[in-house]
């Protein structure tokens, strides 16, 4: 089949109100049985409950269509397992979906689901049939012309939308859905009504069937059905108009947004003909810009199969996924009329503009793009001052012209502190704070339910992000709670037999803070130094372990040098070396456990929790993406961890953190570690190759820079040394650039950083020292735009500095004998 997404949409509109199908009822499995049904024919529609509420009950649906399939022995059947965890509940996502697999498992044959009901063929004649398909659809080539809608339905009697005589009473019209009645009468009416409907329906179904389907014989089916059904029939469709006419607007806005961006390239086109025409001086900007226009004109129109973007050697047209933000970020005076639009709920087409990194549509960014920019225009005319016009954000996104910057927002190069809130997080947070109130931990009302399932959603991406199960992930409130929940639950769990704790001299100071304190209560606290590049040396890790030693925490990426440390390496030595330490103690003593602070490692390098032998791993929202006050702890369950809570109450999180899950807080950061998931690999390459950027453009340009840490750490997190000059000095001097001197933690001290101090600097070269966080929002502009003012205030502050000049001329500063 080659239906173009258009035919498909309303194909399935027409499926879903002649099944009497809600909406609501695609969450549980209903809907799809139907559509599958009406296709082949197999699924046994009378087990289907379609007021399923549960997670038990739209699994059974689910289970009962893959049955069906694996009864058809189909190629490529419907992903279940996504479906059972509500992972493809939009409807337009289920519709791509639907329009592959028929490509896969339709070939031409004139498959009738009606025939196949009544037949109801063997095994093994499925298994023929199928073959027959795969090999004329491996024969198949060419695209067949489109028909029109009008074409399509003249082949089959049109369902009236009104109703003709008086509408009966509420008590005689039937209900809306295919529900299970306890009435003999309305259970025959309801089957004579579906059988009617489904030939109906596949009637509907072949008038769109492309190329491969051979069409069906439309009218004995259309005879079949009578006026007391059709009116019946219409009856239906009235009650549930507003779940269709709500799939119609979702279709619609999904395909406004391109012609949006059709209406605004041939307005700006317009305006540049009429420029080039009085255009006196050089007008190649002019004709620069009408090209690029022309070229994604071209882009809109060149197929009907859903706007596919060709190859384009043109850099002009090569956007990347974070265009749209920096745009918008520096193209209009505020940032609050996107988050008011977003908090109107418009941004569907926003999650369906950031898509994999394989497939990422520079045409999609252009479009949400127009559309906010549009959006900025229409809703906060009197909002702040002179926002830009869509048209100047549209040219901007184009040329890539980010040399024009309003003064109050500057570059944001910060992100080991905090990142931004992915607008897809804020959009799958917002229903959260809007409709979906309840409690997740109430469990007799559907507020509650709903709320549950959401929370639980989001832990499952989690857990799936590090390879863990999701009843080992535990919500807390940060990364901070996390890790004081993990190094003082273990330990004072532990305490009558072991009272030794290892750690870093790197570790972030909640961490430090945390052992300080349980050095009061007694415990004993080793702080393993580390070597010049920032990594601990696992032979001192082995020579501090003892027979007593509780717990070993070591940070996975750190926060201020973006240094890696030999996870997998440590995890191994606790297994093994470390268990048999314990064995001095008695059998059942328990190896010491290995936990790690993973904030600033989540999402952005891979993490195998299992593979690396972590018991407990600190986890935090906001340095993902997501939204700040939330955090996670992983604790192992197989062997078991053992961990006294320190926040006790109503018992919740396994008994290890009690209180109410911040729901939309949980929905946000799963929905953070789902995309990180699925972007990793983009993000990583695109932050490496800004980070090489940068530093080879600073070093090349400035003397004496030195890279702090480890060369092969994580690229995001730089930390240079620019000697001779005070590094708040060179703070305030880039007042339109978001840096930091150390972590955000601790940078209210006037100290140098004591990680920079434990890697061997000096306190002045410690005081000289800046961080640069790269992030997935950060371009290349900002990074050129970075270098030449670091470039610029370095070489002026050094020209004001005698030290420099000492340096200059040759005089060695460690020679000179200072002055107390």
């Amino acid at each position: 089949m080659s239906a173009s997404r258009t035919e498909l949409i309303e194909w399935i509109n027409e499926l879903l109100s002649l099944n009497y199908t809600k909406v609501e009822q695609c969450g549980n499995g209903a809907a799809y049985a139907q559509v599958i049904d009406s296709i082949y024919g197999n699924v046994p529609m009378s087990r289907i409950n379609y007021a399923a509420k549960h997670e038990y009950e739209s699994v059974a649906n689910f289970k009962i269509l893959q049955t069906a399939f694996q009864r058809n022995r189909i190629d490529k059947p419907i992903p279940v397992d996504r479906l059972v965890r509500c992972k493809m509940q939009d409807n337009l996502e289920f519709l791509q979906w639907l329009k592959k697999f028929w490509d896969a498992n339709y070939a031409g044959d004139g498959y009738d689901a009606d025939t196949r009901r009544a037949a109801a063929p063997s095994r093994a004649g499925s298994a023929a049939g199928m073959a027959g398909r795969r090999q004329s659809m491996g024969a198949r080539t060419g695209t067949p012309s489109r028909q029109s809608t009008a074409s399509r339905q003249s082949t089959v009697p049109a369902v009236p939308r009104t109703q003709t005589g008086p509408r009966p009473s509420a008590a005689a019209r039937p209900t809306s859905g295919p529900r299970p009645s306890t009435t003999g009468t309305t259970s025959a009416h309801r089957t004579a009504t579906s059988s009617s409907s489904t030939a109906n329906a596949g009637a509907r179904r072949m008038s769109v069937a492309r190329g491969g389907l051979a069409p069906r014989n439309a009218s004995a089916n259309a005879a079949a059905i009578s006026n007391e059904t059709i009116i019946q029939l219409t009856q239906e469709m009235d009650e549930m108009k507003v779940s269709v006419d709500s799939l119609e607007r979702e279709r619609d806005f999904y395909f406004g947004k391109l012609r949006d961006v059709e209406v605004l390239v041939q307005d700006r086109l317009s305006e540049l003909e009429a420029a080039l025409k009085h255009a006196e001086d050089d007008a190649s900007s002019l004709n620069l810009e009408s090209d690029t226009l022309k070229r994604i004109q071209s882009v809109l129109y060149q197929t009907e199969e859903g706007f596919e973007l060709p190859d384009v050697a043109d850099q002009r047209l090569k956007f990347s996924h974070t265009m749209i933000t920096t745009s918008l970020r520096w193209g209009i005076s505020s940032t609050r009329p996107l988050y008011r639009s977003v908090s109107q709920g418009r941004t569907s087409l926003l999650q369906r503009a950031y898509v994999s990194p394989t497939s990422r549509s520079p045409l999609a960014t252009v479009a949400h793009e127009a559309k906010q920019s549009s959006r900025v225009a229409n809703e906060d005319q009197d909002h702040d001052a002179h926002p830009v016009s869509r048209e100047e954000i549209f040219s901007r996104a184009i040329e890539g012209n980010w040399s024009e910057r309003p003064a109050n927002r500057p570059i944001y190069l910060d992100a080991q502190s905090t990142t931004p809130t992915d607008p897809r997080v804020l959009d799958a947070m917002l229903p959260f704070y809007i409709n979906q109130y309840g409690n997740p931990h109430s469990r007799t009302h559907a507020y509650g339910w709903e709320t549950e399932t959401a929370a639980e959603q989001g832990r499952q991406h989690i857990a799936e992000l590090i390879h863990a199960d999701p009843k080992e992930v535990i919500f807390t409130s940060g990364a901070t709670e996390s890790n004081n929940m993990a190094i003082k639950g273990v330990a004072r769990f532990y305490k009558a037999r072991k009272n030794h704790i290892i750690t870093t001299q790197t570790e972030h100071k909640c961490v430090l803070d945390s052992c300080r304190a349980l050095q009061e209560e007694g415990f004993e606290v080793t702080y393993l130094p580390v070597q010049s590049n920032g990594q601990i040396d696992l032979n001192e890790l082995k020579a501090a372990l003892r027979p007593t030693t509780s717990i070993v925490s070591v940070m996975t990426v750190n926060n201020e040098i973006g240094v890696i440390q030999p996870i997998q390496e440590i995890g191994h030595m606790l297994k093994t070396y470390g268990a048999e330490l314990a064995k001095e103690l008695g059998r059942g003593t328990p190896k010491p456990f290995f936990h790690t602070d993973g904030a600033q490692a989540l999402g952005k390098i891979p993490i195998d929790v299992n593979d690396a032998g972590i018991d407990l791993m600190s986890m935090s929202s906001h340095k993902l993406y997501g939204p700040k006050g939330i955090g996670a702890c992983y604790v192992r369950r197989r062997p078991r961890v053992r961990l006294e809570p320190i926040i006790t109450g109503g018992g919740q999180e396994r008994g290890l953190r009690s209180g109410t899950i911040a729901t939309a807080l949980a929905v946000g950061f799963g929905e953070a570690a789902r995309l990180a998931k699925e972007n990793m690999s983009y993000d990583h390459a695109h932050i490496s190759a800004l980070a090489k950027r940068l530093q080879d453009n600073i070093t090349s340009r400035v003397d004496m820079v030195l890279l702090n840490g480890d060369p092969k750490g994580y690229p995001g997190c730089i930390n240079l040394t620019f000697q001779y000059i005070e590094g708040e000095s060179l703070l305030m001097a880039l007042k339109d650039i978001c840096l930091s001197s150390g972590s955000a933690c601790t940078s209210a001290s006037l100290e140098p950083s004591y990680v920079l101090r434990a890697l061997g600097l000096d306190d002045a070269n410690a005081h000289s020292s800046l961080r640069f966080g790269i992030g997935r929002f950060t371009t290349e502009q900002e990074i050129d735009f970075v270098c030449d003012k670091i470039v610029a205030v370095v070489n002026r502050l050094r020209e004001l500095s005698p030290l420099w000049e000492m340096v200059q001329d040759g005089i060695d500063l460690k020679s000179i004998e200072w002055s107390g």
